[in-house]
């Protein structure tokens, strides 16, 4: 089971689920999501339902926003990608190849599979679409998987002696342009879908008031996470939240099953109210994306 240490939040996802850290098996973990059947969500969460439907009845929907959003928001981001570094290889070949060496530019048209070397890179850093990153650690992963693919794209180039006589200084310089291209092309796409609907990821709140209200204070400070808050949940024993700001209270533990039906997948979990491993491993069942949370300035 991953846990908060040291003021840090961490990030639980689906494959990790299979591995918890906590050594004893629990013989019955806690039962979240048996509500009777037909029962729904407190109505102060109707009006961020889509159509008000009832989340147990409408398993096979999705909690404002439609399936086809993940498949759109990593679209958008490989475009982005490959324009990219179609950027920096453009540049690269019209400042040193073409006036230095006079070579063709079919030679190094010829090269374009390699972008599927860097699109498989920044899918297994993350990176599609990876909401739940700041500025920096998207900046960190790109730079290294941008510099890794080069690396490793000359090194076949050169080491096989393909017969075509590449440049290593346009390699050179396509890297260097690359590695400022990439982000800030992101960095464009995502000002203009940032805004859209569509595009942030729908996530559900798990803690007290407190820290209801300063996670949304860092969200708000930090758009570019793409993180839509849809509700609360608390716990079953205390006072119910009814709601805090615009976030209204969607019931108790008990509702993770039905959300995670309904289409929610990110959940943020305050570690100082929700501390027990097993009620963490419980929750881990219901949403893909668990991100645990103590330091606020980390999120």
């Amino acid at each position: 089971m991953t846990s908060a240490r040291g003021g840090y939040a961490y990030h639980v996802s689906d494959s990790e689920k299979r591995t918890s850290a906590t050594s004893t098996r629990l013989a019955e973990p806690p039962k979240i999501g048996a509500r009777p059947r037909g029962t729904s969500i407190a109505p102060t969460g109707s009006d961020v339902l889509d159509q008000g439907a009832s989340l147990p009845e409408n398993r096979g929907g999705n909690i404002g926003i439609p399936g086809w959003t993940k498949p759109a928001r990593v679209a958008t981001l490989l475009l982005s990608d490959v324009l990219a570094l179609f950027a920096a290889g453009s540049l690269a070949y019209l400042l040193w190849a073409l006036p230095v060496r006079g070579m063709s530019a079919a030679i190094y048209l010829a090269l374009w599979p390699a972008v599927v070397l860097f699109i498989v890179g920044y899918a297994q850093a993350g990176l599609y679409p990876g909401l739940g990153l700041g500025p920096t650690e998207s900046l960190r992963r790109l730079s290294l998987v941008t510099s890794f693919s080069f690396a490793l794209l000359a090194t076949f180039t050169f080491a096989f002696k393909l017969p075509h006589q590449y440049s290593r200084m346009t390699f050179l310089i396509a890297f260097l342009f690359a590695i400022g291209t990439v982000p800030a092309m992101r960095y464009l796409a995502l000002s203009v879908v940032r805004h859209l609907a569509w595009w942030k990821e729908p996530v559900v709140l798990i803690g007290n008031q407190e820290f209801i209200r300063r996670t949304l204070e860092m969200i708000r400070r930090s758009p570019r996470l793409g993180y839509r808050p849809l509700g609360s949940l608390s716990r079953a024993h205390v006072q119910p939240i009814t709601q805090v700001e615009e976030i209204p209270s969607l019931g108790d533990l008990e509702e993770a099953a039905n959300l995670s039906r309904a289409g929610v997948r990110v959940a943020l979990v305050d570690t100082g109210t929700f501390s027990d491993p097993a009620v963490l491993d419980a929750m881990q069942r219901h949403f893909r994306h668990l991100l645990l949370i103590q330091d606020y300035e980390t999120l």
